[in-house]
């Protein structure tokens, strides 16, 4: 509900960027000049158009694009995992930055569950699912796969997913788990 409260983008200054970069577990930047009439309405349509997925905020402060090694016009993602931060370095333009939004967010290695499972499938990418029985293997399969999944983001999600829980949709997937933690791309 957060997101629907406030504007499509809010005006970020040097007081409130730390507050408002951490209020979310994804917080998309928009860093641009005054006079960019152009940037500013490319990254306002973005905005609405992703409104209830993400935060946004632009600001043209000099110093916090020059704080955040950025050179106007610029995009930022903060989020709560992995790297922490994402610069876009595509077209700016409206397509493209909803794109790479979309497949910027989703986590390096993630999990695949009920609230998850639409962000995998809007991200446009295949997926590599990772069945998993417990944490033990959750955790040792996530960070022997974590280079891998790195070497392949934006190309491939890698996500595990509880084997107990949803082991049913290996089977639509025409899989059989057996006592190996089985890996699919799909």
């Amino acid at each position: 509900m957060i997101k629907q409260s406030l504007p499509a983008v809010s005006p970020i200054t040097p007081e409130n960027f730390e507050t408002f970069t951490k209020s979310d577990k994804v917080v998309i930047v928009g860093f641009f000049n005054a006079d960019d009439t152009t940037s500013n309405q490319t990254f306002s349509a973005v905005a609405n158009t992703q409104r209830d997925d993400f935060l946004f905020g632009a600001t043209n402060d000099e110093s916090l694009a020059k704080a955040e090694g950025v050179k106007k016009p610029a995009v930022v993602m903060y989020k709560a995992y992995d790297e922490g931060k994402a610069v876009y370095t595509g077209a700016f333009e409206q397509v493209p930055l909803q794109t790479w939004s979309k497949q910027s967010a989703v986590p390096l290695m993630g999990e695949v569950g009920p609230e998850t499972y639409t962000g995998y499938m809007e991200s446009g990418l295949p997926l590599a699912y990772i069945f998993v029985e417990n944490d033990d293997d959750k955790k040792r399969l996530g960070e022997a796969l974590a280079p891998i999944a790195a070497k392949f983001r934006g190309k491939v999600n890698f996500a595990t997913i509880d084997a107990v829980s949803f082991g049913g949709h290996a089977v639509n997937l025409n899989l059989y788990l057996g006592p190996v933690t089985t890996l699919l791309i799909v």
